[in-house]
């Protein structure tokens, strides 16, 4: 059963995902702050997916990328966030008939180069990388934790 997420539960869950404070209590800066900030945490509207819900996860996932306000790298060419959502969610739409799970999802359309083989990367705010597919699963690891937690 789905149910709804009030504005400020999805801002919360988005700044822990994004590693920054989880607790409900803490400071949400406001809808107009820079995408960058970590307090800034995206807003990612609706519900978590259930884990049934490849679309649905698939979806979440490519929002998280596209409101992180991160930079992105693959091939060794720098990406905006939006560049890295669209170009994950046409490696999706192209082989969303072999995704069955959240790691497929990663596996097939977050993961590498299908040219190059190289690693899509992600541009943290510490100044350090990490492969947009860990990232992604982190993240998604930690939102399954939280509505798991809520009863959602």
């Amino acid at each position: 059963m789905r149910t709804s997420l009030r504005v400020r539960d999805v801002t919360v869950l988005a700044a822990c995902v994004l590693g920054a404070a989880c607790s409900s209590d803490a400071p949400v800066a406001p809808p107009d702050a820079p995408a960058s900030a970590p307090a800034a945490a995206p807003v990612v509207e609706g519900d978590i997916p259930a884990d049934s819900d490849i679309a649905g996860i698939a979806d979440y996932l490519i929002g998280i990328i596209e409101h992180s306000g991160l930079t992105f790298v693959r091939n060794g060419a720098q990406h905006t966030a939006a560049e890295a959502a669209a170009h994950v969610r046409d490696k999706y739409e192209h082989f969303r008939s072999e995704i069955h799970t959240v790691e497929d999802f990663v596996a097939k359309s977050a993961s590498k180069s299908l040219l190059s083989g190289q690693p899509y990367l992600v541009n943290l705010p510490d100044g350090t990388q990490q492969p947009l597919g860990e990232w992604l699963l982190e993240r998604w690891s930690k939102a399954r934790a939280e509505r798991d937690a809520a009863g959602r």
